[in-house]
């Protein structure tokens, strides 16, 4: 118990100090990962279950699930089985000899002479590039914490060999829309080091970041490790259990982090109206409610609104006009939907 400190690594941040931890506790264990399990309760919402995959070779954390507690049983095996699946999937994707694995870290896309009403893309174009990427056999995704010290030419990690941070790619990169035409335009460049690997620049509509996006971490995942994109589980799964990750901290009344898992369920079906109504509902309860009437962070108030009146327009442009008033009458959608029915679709 003391070597594996399991609440430390539990921790909402996997640090560099915990992360040096991790090769000691793989050793002790003879293993090459390690799944944590930790309940949590909440007045609100039931019971949960943190589910967290750690690296112990390279001290990096695979991925951290929060799951709600099924009473029944047939559906408690339900997920034990999509959760069983989904780590199965991730530890053979990153199974790989050394010389074979790549890590890569997703930094900034800055929007080139716009309006602030499309700043929000500077958050969902890598989050959806990230989630894309993360299927990716033989590619190690760093957390936006490890780009840094990567793009400033420090190390990584202690723990993790020089000839895979050597080998280590950044991409960062600009995007411009043509509002008239609701085109997106997103320029994206891979790094490593000082140098500029590669540039490329990718085209669509600005009503379909996600499957753009999508395009994007295709090309990545050729360029890096010549292999497809394979989810770890089928994208209709995955982002099922992304987006019941997302209604668990909406039931517990944290909406605030509803959001991540909402964008991500969104990213892999974003011709899925239930992940379009869960992103919109995530972003007006834990983003502009819970800033509202405060001065606290005025530009997240702003990219959060613009981005609920973006989504918000896109239900109602692929609504029939029946479901429009159904759409209207469900409390968290009023306010944006309201203000498309009374001044139009197509506004600035």
């Amino acid at each position: 118990q003391s070597i594996l400190k399991e609440n430390e690594l539990l921790g909402a941040v996997l640090d560099d100090a915990k992360a040096a931890a991790l090769p000691q506790c793989g050793r002790f264990l003879g293993a090459d990962y390690i799944l944590f399990f930790r309940t949590e309760t909440s007045a609100k919402g039931g019971p949960c279950l943190q589910v967290r995959l750690l690296d112990t070779r390279y001290g990096f954390k695979i991925f951290d699930r929060l799951l709600a507690v099924e009473a029944d049983p047939a559906g408690a095996e339900v997920v034990a089985n999509t959760l069983s699946e989904y780590t199965v999937r991730n530890v053979k994707r990153l199974s790989v000899p050394l010389k074979e694995l790549k890590m890569i870290g997703i930094s900034t896309f800055r929007g080139e002479g716009l309006a602030a009403r499309w700043d929000w893309l500077g958050d969902a174009i890598p989050g959806a590039i990230e989630q894309n990427l993360s299927g990716c056999k033989g590619l190690l995704l760093m957390e936006r914490r490890a780009v840094t010290p990567l793009l400033e030419e420090r190390g990584i990690g202690a723990v993790v060999p020089d000839a895979l941070q050597a080998a280590a790619v950044h991409v960062d990169g600009t995007y411009r829309v043509d509002a008239g035409a609701r085109q997106l335009s997103i320029t994206v460049r891979v790094r490593q080091g000082t140098q500029t690997r590669d540039e490329f620049k990718l085209t669509g509509s600005v009503d379909e970041v996600e499957e753009l996006c999508a395009k994007v971490a295709m090309r990545l995942a050729k360029g890096e490790v010549g292999g497809d994109l394979v989810p770890s589980l089928t994208p209709a799964r995955e982002s099922q259990m992304l987006a019941d990750e997302a209604k668990t901290y909406l039931r517990r009344e944290e909406a605030a982090r509803a959001i991540a898992p909402a964008e991500s369920a969104y990213a892999l079906t974003p011709n899925s109206v239930d992940c379009q109504k869960l992103l919109l509902t995530s972003l007006l309860r834990g983003g502009l409610r819970r800033e509202a009437g405060t001065a606290k962070n005025p530009q997240g108030s702003e990219k959060t609104f613009f981005r609920a009146m973006d989504l918000a327009e896109l239900i109602v442009r692929g609504a029939a006009p029946a479901e429009i008033m159904t759409l209207y009458d469900e409390t968290v959608y009023w306010k944006p939907l309201a203000y498309l029915l009374t001044f139009g679709l197509d506004w600035e």
